[in-house]
């Protein structure tokens, strides 16, 4: 089963990269898997030197805000996944504790209209080079 899905995003990668006549980029990587989540948008971040992750692409402004939010306030499951290379999934903002977990990051994601999160390190070895994060304007 996973080795089939993961082959069916590198062909949507591809497939990308390939309609524009490019070589694949994070760019390509965030839309194809965006799309075969069928999210409502996403963005990927890399580590950067100071431990917080750097945007270089966000599927439209509500990602990039997202993400700007967390760098901004050091929480929210992007951050987390980027500080513990794992990955950090929330299906509903709403639910219990999730609040208490990032108080300054889960009253604005609402407020963007965003209801869940799912933050997915990007590993080079065991170690998170980066984050793909993909949100859902509806819970689930």
């Amino acid at each position: 089963m996973y080795g089939e899905r993961a082959e069916r995003v590198r062909a949507a990668i591809n497939e990308r990269a390939l309609a524009e006549e490019l070589p694949v980029s994070l760019r390509h990587v965030c839309l194809a898997c965006a799309d075969s989540l069928n999210v409502s948008g996403g963005c990927v971040m890399l580590a950067s030197t100071l431990g917080l992750g750097e945007p270089v692409y966000a599927t439209d402004l509500c990602s990039d805000r997202l993400a700007e939010l967390q760098i901004t306030m050091g929480e929210g499951p992007t951050a987390e996944a980027l500080r513990e290379d794992r990955a950090v999934l929330v299906p509903d903002l709403a639910a219990t504790g999730t609040r208490h977990r990032w108080p300054l990051f889960v009253p604005q994601a609402q407020d963007l209209g965003r209801r869940a999160v799912f933050s997915f390190p990007l590993l080079l070895g065991a170690t998170a080079v980066g984050v793909l994060e993909v949100n859902r304007a509806d819970p689930g």
